[in-house]
């Protein structure tokens, strides 16, 4: 995960009981904003994203010039990111979590996110977790490039309970195959979002939205 705060986000530092958690705030509108937005809407730029930033080819001749004049932002966006912070040297599960968290925030601006949180037990380092949500309810969210496995879940439950979240979020690129979703929700009180890239922007928000709102 990006550690060091870029333009419209701050350090931030939340206190759980014994637990301290310090971490980065999203608060405004930036490039990251804008350019993971366009991807929030486009199935294109999710998938351009993760196969080393490589727009698809358009065949349908109608649409090709209104296309191109958004590919052009979207290429410009990415243009500028890379001078800023060098984005396209980042690991492909590094992006996962900028574009889920930035997800959220785009999506949900009745919550605090916060992203990249370093969780500390009478000041020692405890663990890491890669996103937290305040609203309604206090959400600690993981998210996996690749499919979720039985550890996951437990290693989330240990958190959901010793920082007393109300839910846990597990988010992965892959489709969930282990046992029902809903049964890990009950047992566990762990919503599991999969096949992320497949859906479009209302689908997630639906998703979630009586979790975190």
């Amino acid at each position: 995960m990006i550690e060091d705060v870029i333009k419209g986000e701050k350090k931030i530092k939340v206190k759980i009981g014994n637990y301290m958690l310090e971490g980065i705030k999203l608060e405004e509108e930036n490039k990251l904003y804008e350019f993971f937005n366009l991807a929030l809407n486009k199935l294109r730029y999710r998938k351009a994203i993760f196969n080393n930033f490589l727009l698809s080819e358009i065949k349908n001749i109608n649409r090709l010039q209104k296309i191109h004049e958004i590919d052009e932002y979207f290429l410009k966006l990415l243009d500028e990111l890379n001078k800023e912070i060098n984005l396209m040297s980042l690991s492909k599960g590094i992006i996962f979590e900028l574009f889920i968290c930035y997800s959220f925030f785009i999506l949900f601006s009745d919550i605090e996110v916060m992203r990249n949180l370093n969780v500390y037990y009478n000041n020692r380092h405890f663990t890491e977790i890669d996103m937290l949500l305040n609203g309604k309810n206090r959400i600690v969210g993981e998210c996996k490039n690749r499919a979720i496995f039985a550890n996951d879940i437990l290693k989330l439950f240990g958190l959901i309970t010793t920082l007393n979240a109300d839910f846990g979020l597990l988010i992965s690129s892959k489709k969930f195959n282990i046992i029902k979703k809903e049964e890990v929700f009950y047992e566990y009180n762990i919503y599991i979002l999969d096949n992320l890239f497949e859906k479009d922007k209302n689908k997630i928000y639906k998703e979630v939205k009586s979790l975190v709102c």
